[in-house]
């Protein structure tokens, strides 16, 4: 692994570094210390930078002066900048064409376009409460729609576009989202739960008005596999509810016994 340090410096950035991943590169940096200056260094993170963000020569525009870009990285991922194409969480209903609504969380496509800190989004709205008025520090405009819809968020609104997974095999009990749109209206990324399979046609549940909704492969990416869905904790019963059980239980063990003589 050490031989790394000996190879040129073009064959390095523009052969190995230039062509990993950010998963790659946090593996390469495990390997030695030669490794890790490599994996650490603008050259490696440059491509990263620029293939998520754009060009990397802005990024002492948004963050700290002198940052690496392996810093510049991490800061924008959790705190994106203006320019940034982003989705925006809504929950509720929304028709968007014809008489069919959806409901459940839905996200939308949106440009940030404007931000500010925290002193400057509690001034904005001192209606709102405190902590409500300092998260909304995030302007976005919805890609495709009028600027009058354009508003303010909190970070935890927002996300990074997700990779499509519009490939692959998805089965009942999957975590998928589902593209809903009309012919002459943005539309939006649905969540759902694959709910059964018959041949090229998937039951994402009871989504929309008119009952179940089935859709083609095309119109879902999987978001999580079942197999792979963190297990649910046991629901914990309420006081009332363990007295009454426990009573029961109890009844049936003395009518057992009464019974035994």
């Amino acid at each position: 692994p050490d031989r790394l340090a000996g190879l040129p410096r073009e064959l390095l950035e523009d052969a190995v570094l230039a062509n990993l991943d950010v998963k790659n590169l946090a593996a390469m940096a495990a390997v030695s210390r030669a490794a890790r200056r490599a994996a650490s260094s603008d050259a490696a993170w440059r491509p990263q930078y620029a293939r998520r963000f754009g060009a990397a020569d802005d990024a002492s525009e948004h963050f700290d002066f002198g940052a690496s870009l392996r810093e510049s990285f991490r800061q924008r991922l959790g705190d994106p900048a203006p320019g940034d194409r982003v989705e925006i969480a809504w929950r509720g209903r929304f028709r968007l064409e014809g008489l069919e609504v959806y409901r459940g969380l839905a996200w939308w496509a949106a440009e940030v376009v404007e931000k500010r800190d925290a002193a400057a989004a509690a001034a904005a709205a001192p209606d709102c409460p405190l902590d409500d008025r300092r998260a909304r520090k995030y302007k976005v405009h919805y890609v495709h729609w009028d600027a009058r819809w354009d508003e303010w968020v909190a970070r935890d609104q927002l996300r990074w576009p997700v990779p499509e997974g519009r490939t692959g095999v998805v089965a009942s009990g999957d975590d998928v989202e589902v593209w809903c749109s009309g012919s002459a209206v943005p539309g939006a990324w649905l969540r759902a739960v694959v709910t059964a399979v018959e041949g090229e046609l998937y039951c994402v549940g009871d989504v929309a008005s008119s009952g179940r909704l089935w859709v083609r492969r095309d119109r879902v990416r999987l978001i999580q596999r079942k197999q792979d869905r963190a297990p649910r904790a046991p629901k914990r019963l309420q006081p009332c509810r363990m007295l009454f059980a426990l009573a029961r239980a109890t009844t049936a063990a003395v009518r057992a016994r009464l019974a035994s003589h």
